[in-house]
């Protein structure tokens, strides 16, 4: 009988694992039918020649949208024309569509869901790379203070101290520390200041920074030494670095130095002396905007029209504005966005000849001649977004660093035009690379430069 009862539990179970997994398959097979069914309605399109020309093909043959393949699902393109509809609309979610595409769900690549998840990193990109419309005060030469600190101290010292904020703190306040020391202790008799100095305050804060300097730098160099030790005793190739500790290692041949003292002289003869100059230089073009106003970058009218023209003819995104859609949304013409799919804009509109004449013509001139046109100004600008250019997005979820970034492409561009000359060779390849949903300059391209005098020194 006990034979019989363990026989019919054993039966029983493989009953029971049986039906769980064939509720499994019927639940896969339905939610499979069920996410094909909210693309049905899309028409699908195939075309394996490129990207970009999928994109022309699709629409020449479906006008407002289709749906595709990719691979990590499918995904429907829309035309420009709804961009305006969908630009803010709540139901939408960024994050959730461009997460997958990341592969975040892979324990590699968890971090950069993380990092998506900590507003620090986009509130700072909104509120320092882009411009703040209403004016605000900031202590300008104790912040360019800090920036020339740490942008010298990742010269001067490597990736293991130029981040450390104690360093940066004592790299900032020694040189002001030792000439306040300086300025007291010259106010006493020369025959006691040896005494003195034992004393004063600014003598013992300045000590106690070059104790801090040693405390903090020794370890690095203690830490650099071992590791190549043991790289030499394995017999493989030492760690190079390329900073000033190295330098001076290199330089030094096995006689003794104090490595915190040449920081600190270092620090010494660069950080406020260049500080001072750039804090000058900022106050001067502000006290005779008729001179020179901080508008000047955004006056290069053509330079902006040149850029946003490249930009025009090779997006680097051929897809714009990615989303997911958390509810259904029914457009104006009637088109209905099934909830739990996911959408992009397609950026074949900047090969449109309706919107602009000869597209396929590089046009330096073509956005410098919109301004002032009163349909075509809000898009003549390279900052701006529109559904005509999508090559910074558009929308609530537009490329907040813009502003940032045309500003230092114009001031590269600048040093280029005005210090070099430049020509394209054989060897020149303007053929973008390209990849799903992007178009890419090849690692391969080369011009030939060569240093000229320029017209106006920068």
């Amino acid at each position: 009988m006990l034979e019989a009862l363990i026989q019919s539990g054993s039966a029983y179970r493989v009953d029971l694992a049986l039906s769980f997994v064939v509720l499994l398959v019927a639940s896969y097979i339905a939610r499979l039918v069920s996410h094909r069914q909210r693309y049905a309605k899309f028409p699908l399109h195939i075309d394996k020649s490129n990207p970009k020309q999928m994109l022309l093909s699709g629409f020449a043959k479906y006008k407002n949208a289709f749906h595709i393949n990719t691979a990590i699902g499918k995904d429907i393109i829309l035309s420009a024309d709804y961009a305006n509809e969908l630009k803010s609309d709540p139901h939408l979610d960024f994050a959730k569509a461009i997460l997958p595409t990341l592969l975040t769900h892979l324990s590699t690549f968890h971090h950069i869901e993380e990092a998506g998840k900590n507003q620090v990193l986009t509130e700072t990109i909104r509120s320092k790379l882009s411009r703040l419309p209403e004016w605000h005060e900031i202590p300008i030469k104790e912040t360019i203070v800090k920036i020339v600190a740490r942008m010298s101290s990742r010269v001067f010292l490597g990736e293991e101290l130029c981040r450390n904020e104690e360093w940066l703190r004592i790299t900032a306040e020694y040189t002001i520390n030792l000439f306040i020391a300086v300025n007291e202790l010259m106010t006493w008799p020369t025959y006691v200041r040896p005494i003195v100095q034992w004393f004063l305050p600014p003598c013992q804060r300045l000590r106690q920074q070059v104790a801090d300097a040693r405390r903090l730098i020794q370890p690095v160099i203690d830490a650099r030494h071992a590791e190549n030790d043991e790289l030499r005793r394995q017999g493989k190739p030492l760690k190079q670095h390329e900073d000033a500790i190295a330098w001076l290692d290199e330089k030094s041949g096995g006689r003794s130095f104090d490595a915190a003292i040449a920081q600190l002289s270092l620090s010494f003869v660069s950080i406020h002396t260049t500080t001072d100059l750039r804090t000058q230089a900022l106050y001067d073009i502000c006290a005779n905007p008729r001179e020179l106003d901080t508008t000047a970058l955004y006056q290069m009218k053509l330079l902006d029209s040149v850029i946003k023209e490249s930009q025009r003819i090779k997006p680097a995104g051929l897809l714009s504005m990615k989303r997911y859609v958390k509810e259904s949304i029914t457009l104006s013409d009637g088109l209905v966005v099934p909830k739990g799919t996911s959408i992009s804009i397609s950026s074949h509109v900047h090969w449109d000849e309706s919107v602009y004449p000869e597209p396929n013509k590089f046009d330096g001139y073509r956005f410098l001649k919109m301004k002032g046109d009163r349909e075509k100004d809000r898009m003549a600008n390279l900052v701006a977004t529109s559904p005509e250019h999508l090559g910074f997005g558009h929308g609530v979820h537009a490329c907040p660093g813009r502003f940032f970034a045309a500003d230092e492409i114009k001031i590269l561009l600048c040093h280029i035009l005005l210090k070099y000359d430049f020509r394209l060779t054989e060897k020149s390849n303007t053929t973008p690379y390209m990849m799903p949903g992007g178009a890419y300059m090849a690692n391969s391209t080369q011009i030939e430069i060569r240093r000229r005098k320029e017209e106006i020194a920068l």
